[in-house]
């Protein structure tokens, strides 16, 4: 599948990174905020970030889905979001990130609708998985919002872990 869609929601763009965001990637992926619950506090180089822009492209390639960039209507970037693979074995999971001085805003939420909506009615995915820190509550208030069902915690990759499930059920995440 060779699709790198753009997405629009009420306030932002999400569109695929690409490898001219390197740098501001780098700078996003550094941020405290970020590194602590995206990255669990490892300070990323910026060969890492053009790994993951790679990857990133080739999962859009293979699946329709990989790594977006968030941009409020300025251009400026204040998250990024999309599905990854994580833990062994592998499987594909949501992930946002938006920038501290963001946060509040509902903008997690509102990514988070357009990438359900995306993996269930573009790209016929019968469920969306995510997890997240067990100590990062806000990640689980997000996805309770966007409709998702705790299906588990544990200690996965080292760290106390919640994963939540959304199975595609025609029915949209419940409204802010």
């Amino acid at each position: 599948m060779s699709v790198h869609p753009v997405l629009h929601t009420r306030r932002l763009t999400l569109r695929p990174v690409t490898a001219e965001d390197a740098s501001i990637l780098l700078a996003f992926f550094r941020l405290p905020g970020v590194r602590r619950w995206l990255l669990d506090d490892v300070l990323v180089e910026r060969a890492w970030v053009e790994r993951e822009i790679h990857d990133a492209r080739v999962r859009f390639e293979q699946h329709g889905a990989g790594l977006w960039a968030v941009e409020e209507p300025s251009g400026e970037l204040v998250g990024c979001a999309g599905f990854r693979a994580f833990h062994e074995p592998p499987e594909m999971e949501l992930l946002f990130a938006i920038r501290d001085d963001r946060c509040g805003l509902g903008y997690a939420t509102e990514v988070g609708t357009a990438l359900v909506q995306h993996a269930f009615a573009i790209l016929g995915w019968e469920a969306v998985t995510a997890s997240h820190d067990a100590e990062h509550a806000a990640s689980g208030r997000v996805l309770a919002k966007l409709g998702f069902v705790q299906v588990g915690r544990g200690i996965r990759s080292g760290l106390d872990t919640v994963t939540w499930r959304r199975e595609s059920t025609g029915v949209g995440p419940r409204p802010d």
